[in-house]
C-alpha cells in the first residue's frame, strides 16, 4: 500500500521486493487446503500361456468377398470364417496387393541375411515367381489398372553399406513392365525421423494413375509430408499437396478422393488439385475434410477398386464403410475381427543344471549352492541335490555359474523407429541384447502398436526371440512442439476415452500420459484408464507441481520425474 514493495510468487512461495535496497524478503504464510488423493488402482496382465491370437493385423484389403492381410509375418486370405495362409516360406512377408482378376498376389519378403525380394504367386496353384534380383528393402506396391504394371519403393545402396533398416530415408520408385523390364523413375525421400517421431514412419503411398501415364506417391522431406505425380518416364515431376501436420495420404484409385491420417485421427476429402501445390490441414475445422469414424480410427488405410469404399485396421479388426455414407454422416463402419490363432511353443523333455548357484525369491530369500534344478518343458519343478533324473533329461554342468529370476525392465525403449516399408528385422538387437543379460519381461513406455504388438505376437509365437514383450502403445502425447505429429488433442472427456480406446485396441496394456500440462487433460486420461482397465504410466517433463498431482489424481508409477 505503501508503494515501497512489489511482492511477487515463485517456487511456492510469496516474496517482498524492497524498492529503495532491492533486498528481497519471503513472506511466511499458511493455508489450510484440503486435497482429494484417488487410490490408484492397479490392474494385472498376463501373458498366454499354451496359445493365443494374434493382436494386429497389418496392409489388410478386400478382396472380392475375401480379405488379404499379413499377420505373424505371413500372407493371410480370410474367406468366410476361414483364414488361410498363402505364402509358405520361412522369410518375412509384408505389402500385399492382389491383381484385379484375383488371380496373382505381389508381395514383399525379407530376411536379415539376404535383405528383401518382391514376389508373384499364382494363387491357383501356389507356384513363386521372384521379380527382383538386388537385395534391398522394398515396399509400397502397386499395380497398373490393366495388370500390366507394377511399381514399388526399393531402398538405394544405404543397407548394403551399413545402414540399419531403420534408419534408411532414400528410396528409389521402380516400375516392372509387362516383359519384366525393371525402371527407375525417380528419387524418394523419407525423412530420418526425429527421436520419438514415430507417427512420420507410416508407409509410403504408391499409386498408378487410371490411364496408367502417370505415378502418384508420397514422400516426407523437411516440409512434412506431400504428394507428388510423375510421368512413367521420369519426367515432369509436380508436387501436387503438403500436408505439414499428417502422417500418411492414400488416394482412390479414381483419384478423386484422399484418406488423410493426421493426429491419429483419419479424414477423407477430395481431390482439389488443379496446378498449382495445395498446404493443406485436415484437422482445420475450415478444411471441409470428414472423420472417417467418429471413435474408431485405425491404420493401413486403404480403398475399395471402385473407389466407393473406404477401410482400415484397427488391431485385429479390419473395418470398412462406403464413402457415401461417410459424406453423409453415417460413421459406424462394418467391423470383423480377423486375427489368427496360434499355439506357443513350449519345449519337449526334460533339462537338468547341475552345481549351479540358484538365488530365490521366496520369503527367506535362500540361495542354493551347488544344487541341481530340473527343468520340465518352460517350468522349473525341481531344485535340490537328491533329484532322481528322468531318462531323457539333458544335464548341463553349471559350476560357477548362476541362476536368477529373470529381470523385468519396467521402463524399456527396445527400439521404436520402424523402416516406413514396415519392415521388421527377425534378430531384433534391443530384445536380444536384454535377454542375453537375464531380462526376460520388458515394458516398452513410448510404445506403437505396429511394431511391438506385432513383435508381440512374434515373440509369444516363438517367430521372434525375445523377452516378454509389453507395451503402452502410442503415448498420449499433449503439446504440438517438439513432435507435432505425435499431439494427441484431449479436450474432453469423450477425447481421453477415444484415445485410451485406441490403444487398448491395438494391445496395449498401460497408457502413457506424456506431456499433458493441463492436469483436466491428465485427470480425464486417468479416469478413461481406469474405465478400460488400464494402467497408466505418466510423464511430466521433470515438474514437480505437475508429478505431485499426477500422484493424487491416481497415476500408477511417474517416468522421468
Amino acid at each position: 500500500p505503501d508503494s515501497k514493495s512489489v511482492f511477487f510468487w515463485s517456487w511456492g512461495a510469496i516474496n517482498k521486493v524492497n524498492l529503495e535496497n532491492k533486498s528481497v524478503a519471503q513472506i511466511p504464510f499458511e493455508a489450510a487446503v484440503a486435497r482429494k488423493i484417488v487410490k490408484h488402482s492397479t490392474f494385472p496382465k498376463q501373458f498366454p500361456t499354451n496359445s493365443g491370437t494374434t493382436k494386429i493385423v497389418r496392409w489388410a484389403q478386400r478382396v472380392k468377398d475375401d480379405i488379404v492381410f499379413e499377420t505373424l509375418g505371413d500372407i493371410f486370405i480370410k474367406s468366410k470364417d476361414k483364414s488361410i495362409r498363402l505364402t509358405q516360406t520361412s522369410e518375412y512377408e509384408s505389402s500385399p496387393i492382389i491383381n484385379s482378376t484375383a488371380t496373382e498376389l505381389y508381395y514383399v519378403s525379407w530376411s536379415d541375411h539376404n535383405l528383401g525380394k518382391v514376389n508373384k504367386l499364382s494363387i491357383k496353384d501356389g507356384l513363386v515367381n521372384e521379380l527382383t534380383d538386388i537385395p534391398a528393402a522394398y515396399g509400397s506396391l502397386a499395380i497398373s489398372s490393366d495388370d500390366g504394371k507394377l511399381a514399388f519403393l526399393r531402398s538405394r545402396s544405404g543397407l548394403r553399406d551399413g545402414v540399419v533398416l531403420e534408419s534408411e530415408v532414400n528410396y528409389e520408385l521402380v516400375v516392372i513392365n509387362e516383359n519384366g523390364e525393371s525402371k527407375t523413375i525417380t528419387e524418394v525421400l523419407w525423412k530420418t525421423p526425429d527421436y520419438g517421431v514415430t507417427e512420420t514412419q507410416r508407409p509410403p503411398f504408391v499409386a498408378f494413375s487410371p490411364d496408367t501415364n502417370w505415378l502418384y506417391f508420397s514422400s516426407y522431406e523437411e516440409t512434412g509430408l506431400s504428394l507428388d505425380k510423375v510421368k512413367l518416364d521420369g519426367s515432369d515431376r509436380r508436387r501436387l499437396y503438403e500436408f505439414p501436420n499428417a502422417t500418411r495420404v492414400v488416394m482412390s484409385p479414381n483419384m478423386n478422393w484422399f484418406l488423410v491420417r493426421e493426429y491419429h485421427k483419419t479424414y477423407v476429402l477430395p481431390n482439389d488439385y488443379a496446378g498449382k501445390t495445395i498446404n493443406f490441414i485436415a484437422s482445420n475445422p475450415e478444411s471441409g475434410a470428414i472423420r472417417v469414424s467418429e471413435n474408431e480410427d485405425g491404420i493401413f488405410m486403404g480403398w475399395s477398386l471402385d473407389s466407393q469404399k473406404v477401410f482400415w485396421t484397427r488391431g485385429a479388426e479390419f473395418h470398412e464403410n462406403s464413402l457415401n455414407n461417410i459424406l453423409t454422416g453415417s460413421l459406424r463402419s462394418q467391423k470383423e475381427n480377423i486375427s489368427v490363432p496360434y499355439k506357443i511353443p513350449i519345449p519337449d523333455g526334460h533339462l537338468a543344471l547341475r552345481n549351479v548357484r540358484v538365488v530365490t525369491m521366496n520369503s527367506s530369500q535362500s540361495v542354493f549352492e551347488n544344487t541341481t534344478l530340473l527343468i520340465k518343458g518352460d517350468k522349473i519343478v525341481q531344485i535340490g541335490n537328491n533329484i532322481e533324473l528322468p531318462e531323457d533329461a539333458h544335464v548341463l554342468d553349471m559350476t560357477g555359474m548362476t541362476v536368477l529370476p529373470g529381470l523385468i525392465d519396467s521402463h524399456a525403449h527396445y527400439g521404436i523407429n520402424m523402416s516406413p516399408l514396415g519392415i521388421v528385422e527377425r534378430n531384433v538387437g534391443g530384445l536380444i541384447g536384454p535377454l542375453l543379460n537375464g531380462v526376460t519381461t520388458i515394458y516398452e513406455l513410448y510404445g506403437r502398436p505396429e511394431k511391438d504388438i506385432w513383435l508381440q505376437d512374434m515373440i509369444n509365437s516363438g517367430k521372434v526371440v525375445g523377452p516378454r514383450l509389453f507395451s503402452v502403445g502410442t503415448p498420449i502425447y499433449g503439446i504440438t512442439e517438439f513432435r507435432p505429429t505425435m499431439y494427441r488433442k484431449i479436450d474432453t472427456y469423450k477425447d481421453a476415452a477415444e484415445a485410451v480406446a485406441y490403444n487398448k485396441a491395438f494391445g496395449a496394456t498401460a497408457i502413457k500420459d506424456y506431456a499433458n500440462f493441463g492436469r483436466r487433460q491428465r485427470y480425464q486420461i486417468m479416469v478413461a484408464a481406469r474405465k478400460a482397465k488400464l494402467n497408466v504410466h505418466s510423464e511430466s517433463a521433470g515438474q514437480l507441481q505437475v508429478s505431485l498431482t499426477q500422484i493424487m489424481d491416481g497415476a500408477n508409477t511417474l517416468e522421468h520425474s
